[in-house]
C-alpha cells in the first residue's frame, strides 16, 4: 500500500498539473482575447473605411436621373433624350400591383418585413447557390436601390467594404423612406438592356406600351430580366427569357399573389415584342436633333440628359412624316447612295405662316450620327432664282413697279462700278422680248431680274433681303461684297442662304408682309412641372400688306402658268423655282395661306452638278407638293384677302399701259396695281403700219409696182436691241418678228432691202 511519502508526492504532482492546466487556459484566454480584439479592430477598420467613403448620411436623398421628353404640338411624346439610360419615372399608383408583386416575389419576398437586409434571404441564397439554383439574390430591394443610387462606381465589385456600405445605406434608406417610396424609387431606376431604366421605359422599349397597360405575362417577363438583363433579353435570348418568366410566375404562385391557373395562362401567352430601334434614324429625328442642340446650348447637357425636362414643340408628325417620305421617294430610287462617294442630298423646312412655328424639318436624307450637319439650318447654298422675289421684286413693287410693269428681255450688257461688264443669261438661252414682271417671274427670266434691280438700285435689294431675315450676306468685306455682286439679283451670293432663312422669308409674304421669328420650342418644364420658358410668336411688319399681296399674286402665276405647274395642289398657292448656274443647287419655295415650305437639293460638294434632268420645278417641287398636300388635308380652301387699295386694270402686256384701240386682244390682260400706280396712258408700243401684202417686211410706198397696200399692227420699241452671239449662234428676242419693218419698197419693182437695224425676224 502507498506510503505517506508516496501520497505526498502524488499530491504535489496533482497540484502541478492543476497549475499547468490553469496556466494553459489563461494563455488560451489571453490568446482568444487578443484574437477577438484583433478581429474587432479589423472589423472596425473595415466598417470605418466603408463608412468614411459613404455619402453624407444627413443629405442622403435620392435624385432620380430622368430622361427629357420631347412632345409634338398636340402633346404626344416623340422622343426621349437620355445619357446612358432612358428613364421615365411614374408614380407607384400607375404601376400595376401584380408587377410590384412580381418583383417582390423574385427579388425580395420579405420586402415588407425586413429593415433593409434579410438574414434569412442571405442564408437561403447561399444554399441555393450551392445547389446551383438562383431564384432570388441575397440583396434586398432596398440594398439594390442603395447600390444603384449611391454605389455606382463599385456596384460590380464583390468586396466586404462594398457589402458593408450597402447594408448601412439600406438601413438608412429604410429609416428615411416608407416601403412604398422605396419600391417606387426602385421600380423607376432598375436597369434593363437597350438603355432602358425603370419599368415604364422597359414597357415602352420591349412592348411599346405604357407600364399600366402591361398584362401579367409581360409583367413577369420584365420582372425576370432584372437579374441578368443581357441573358434574359427577349430580343436575343427568347428561350432563356421565357424560362425566367416561368420562374417569376411560379414564385408569385408560391407567395400567393396569383393562382396556378393564372400562371399557366401567362406562360402560354405568346409575347409580341415592339420593333427594336437599332439605328439612330427614326421619324422626326432631324427635328428632335435641332431641339436637342437648342436645349443643350441653353440648359447644358447634364440637364438635358438627366434633368427630366418636358419640352413641347411645334412639330406636326403628319407633316414631318410626309416630308421624310417624299424626300426618300425622290432620292432613293433615282439617286442611290454609293459607298465612298458624294451623294445627292435634300433638306426641307415647313412652317405655319401666321406664327413662324416650324412644323417639319429634314436636314438631310441620311442621319447616321447624333447631332450631324443639318443642311436645313446650317447649309449656306446659292438660292438661284428663288432669291428674286425677296431681293428684286418686293423692293421693285415698293418703288412703284407692279406685276404689269414691262421690261425688255433682250441681250443686255451692264457696266459695273469697277469698269467690268456683266451680260446676264436666261437659263434656257431664250430672249422673250417685251414681257411683264408677272411673266418674267412665272418663267424665271434672269435678264429682267437683273435689269429691274439695276433700275431700283442694288442697295434696295440688299436692304430688302436683310428685312426678310437673311443673315448670310457679305457686306463688310471690301474685296468680296454682295452690294457689288453683279449676280446678286439671280441669287449668286458670296455665302448663299440656308433653307430655314429662305423659308421664313417666304412665310412673311404669305403672312401679309408680317415676318415671324422661327419657333420650334413652345414650352419647357422641369421635372416638377415648373415652367422654365414659354415662347410665343414674335411678329414684325416688314412689308406693306399691299406689296406682299402683289408679290403673292405674282408668285401664284409660277404654279398656274410658269415653271412650277407640276406643283399645282388644287387650291390657292404661290411658289418659286430656283436652279443655280451649272445646276449645282435646285430649290422650290412655296406657300399657301396656312403653311410655307422650302426644299433644297444638291451635292455636298458645291462644284458637283446635279445633271440636266434636275431642276427646282421637278424633284424639290414634287417633295414640296407631297408635303403640302399632307399639311393642307382637311383644311378649308382659302385665298388671300385682297387689300382694299388693290385695283384691277386691263393693260397691254407689251407696254404695261392701258390698251389702245389697236392693241391685239391676245396681249390684253387684267393686272393688279396698288391704287395710284395704275397706268393712265394708252398703249404706245403697238402701232399700225401699211406694208406690202406681197412683202410684209416692207413698208408700202404709193406707186410701188406689184405691191398691194395692207394695214397691220406691229410693235415698235423705244430702245432698239442688239443681237447676242454665243458659240456661233445668234440670239434675238422672240417678239422680233412682231416689230414694224423699217425698209420701204422701191417704186420700180416693189422690192426693198432688208433692214439692218436688228429688227429682222429671228431664227
Amino acid at each position: 500500500m502507498p506510503t505517506p511519502a508516496d501520497s505526498a508526492s502524488a499530491e504535489r504532482r496533482a497540484k502541478r498539473g492543476r497549475r499547468n492546466r490553469s496556466r494553459t487556459w489563461k494563455i488560451a484566454l489571453v490568446v482568444a482575447a487578443v484574437l477577438l480584439i484583433s478581429a474587432i479592430g479589423i472589423g472596425t477598420g473595415f466598417v470605418v473605411a466603408a463608412v468614411s467613403s459613404l455619402p453624407a448620411l444627413p443629405t442622403l436623398d435620392i435624385q432620380t436621373s430622368m430622361s427629357t421628353t420631347i412632345y409634338d404640338r398636340y402633346g404626344n411624346p416623340v422622343r426621349q433624350l437620355y445619357g446612358d439610360y432612358d428613364r421615365s419615372p411614374v408614380p407607384l399608383s400607375k404601376i400595376p400591383q401584380t408587377l410590384q408583386e412580381a418583383f417582390i416575389s423574385v427579388e425580395d419576398r420579405r420586402f415588407y418585413s425586413h429593415h433593409g437586409f434579410d438574414i434569412i434571404g442571405i442564408m437561403r441564397a447561399v444554399v441555393n447557390d450551392a445547389l446551383g439554383h438562383h431564384i432570388q439574390g441575397a440583396s434586398t430591394i432596398t440594398q439594390q436601390l442603395a447600390r444603384m443610387s449611391f454605389l455606382q462606381d463599385t456596384r460590380f465589385q464583390r468586396s466586404i467594404k462594398r457589402k458593408v456600405q450597402e447594408l448601412i445605406l439600406a438601413v438608412e434608406l429604410e429609416r428615411r423612406y416608407s416601403k412604398q417610396q422605396i419600391l417606387e424609387l426602385y421600380l423607376n431606376n432598375v436597369e434593363f438592356s437597350h438603355h432602358a431604366a425603370g419599368v415604364q421605359a422597359a414597357a415602352q422599349t420591349y412592348f411599346g406600351k405604357n407600364v399600366w397597360d402591361l398584362d401579367l405575362a409581360e409583367q413577369a417577363m420584365i420582372a425576370g430580366m432584372v437579374n441578368a438583363p443581357s441573358i434574359y433579353d427577349p430580343y436575343t435570348h427568347m428561350d432563356q427569357a421565357k424560362e425566367r418568366q416561368a420562374v417569376v410566375l411560379q414564385a408569385m404562385v408560391d407567395q400567393g399573389y396569383i393562382t396556378q391557373q393564372q400562371a399557366d395562362q401567362a406562360k402560354a401567352e405568346p409575347l409580341k415584342l415592339a420593333p427594336l430601334q437599332t439605328t439612330l434614324d427614326y421619324p422626326g429625328v432631324w427635328y428632335v436633333d435641332a431641339v436637342r442642340q437648342y436645349l443643350i446650348q441653353k440648359y447644358g447637357a447634364d440637364m438635358v440628359y438627366h434633368g427630366g425636362l418636358k419640352v413641347y414643340t411645334a412639330l406636326d408628325m403628319n407633316i414631318q412624316t410626309a416630308l421624310e417620305q417624299a424626300i426618300h421617294a425622290q432620292l432613293d430610287k433615282n439617286f442611290p447612295i454609293k459607298s465612298g462617294q458624294d451623294y445627292v442630298d435634300m433638306a426641307g423646312v415647313f412652317v405655319k405662316v401666321d406664327t413662324g412655328e416650324i412644323v417639319a424639318m429634314v436636314g438631310g436624307r441620311k442621319y447616321d450620327t447624333e447631332m450631324p450637319f443639318n443642311a436645313a439650318t446650317q447649309a449656306e447654298r446659292q438660292p438661284g432664282s428663288a432669291f428674286k422675289p425677296i431681293a428684286v421684286y418686293v423692293p421693285a413693287f415698293e418703288a412703284g413697279m407692279s406685276p404689269g410693269t414691262v421690261i425688255d428681255d433682250v441681250p443686255t450688257t451692264i457696266q459695273l462700278p469697277n469698269g467690268d461688264t456683266y451680260t446676264p443669261k436666261n437659263y434656257d438661252r431664250k430672249f422673250r422680248g417685251l414681257i411683264t414682271i408677272r411673266e418674267a417671274v412665272a418663267l424665271s427670266v434672269n435678264v429682267v431680274a437683273v435689269k429691274v434691280l439695276q433700275m431700283i438700285g442694288v442697295d434696295k435689294g440688299v436692304q430688302s433681303a436683310l428685312r426678310f431675315g437673311i443673315t448670310t450676306l457679305e457686306l463688310q468685306n471690301p474685296k468680296v461684297n454682295d452690294r457689288n455682286n453683279p449676280s446678286f439679283a439671280l441669287g449668286g451670293l458670296t455665302h448663299g442662304v440656308t433653307p430655314l432663312e429662305l423659308t421664313m422669308a417666304y412665310a412673311a409674304l404669305a403672312n401679309n408682309g408680317v415676318y415671324c421669328q422661327p419657333l420650334m420650342v413652345l414650352k419647357v418644364e422641369d421635372r416638377y412641372g415648373n415652367v422654365l420658358e414659354e415662347n410665343t410668336p414674335q411678329r414684325k411688319q416688314i412689308v406693306d400688306p399691299s406689296v406682299a399681296y402683289l408679290m403673292t399674286n405674282t408668285l401664284e402665276s409660277v404654279i398656274t402658268e410658269g415653271t412650277g405647274t407640276r406643283e399645282n395642289i388644287g387650291r390657292p398657292a404661290a411658289g418659286k423655282t430656283g436652279t443655280t448656274q451649272n445646276n449645282t443647287d435646285a430649290w422650290f419655295m412655296g406657300y399657301t395661306t396656312d403653311y410655307a415650305g422650302g426644299v433644297w437639293m444638291g451635292y455636298h460638294d458645291e462644284r458637283h452638278p446635279l445633271g440636266d434632268n434636275v431642276f427646282g420645278g421637278k424633284q424639290p417641287g414634287l417633295v414640296w407638293k407631297a408635303t403640302m398636300l399632307a399639311a393642307e388635308q382637311g383644311l378649308p380652301v382659302r385665298d388671300w384677302t385682297q387689300p382694299s387699295n388693290i385695283v384691277s386694270v386691263p393693260i397691254s402686256t407689251k407696254s404695261g399701259l392701258l390698251p389702245s384701240p389697236i392693241t391685239p386682244p391676245a396681249f390684253i390682260r387684267n393686272e393688279l396695281f396698288i391704287a395710284g400706280t395704275q397706268p393712265t396712258q394708252m398703249d404706245d408700243v403697238f402701232v399700225q403700219k401699211t406694208v406690202c401684202a406681197e412683202h410684209p417686211n416692207l413698208l408700202y410706198q404709193p406707186g410701188c409696182t406689184g405691191c398691194t397696200p395692207v394695214t397691220k399692227v406691229f410693235i415698235q420699241r423705244k430702245v432698239p436691241w442688239t443681237p447676242y452671239t454665243e458659240n456661233g449662234v445668234t440670239y434675238v428676242p422672240e417678239d422680233a418678228s412682231m416689230e414694224a419693218p423699217t425698209a420701204t419698197c422701191t417704186l420700180a419693182d416693189g422690192m426693198g432691202t432688208a433692214p439692218s437695224n436688228g429688227s429682222s425676224p429671228g431664227p
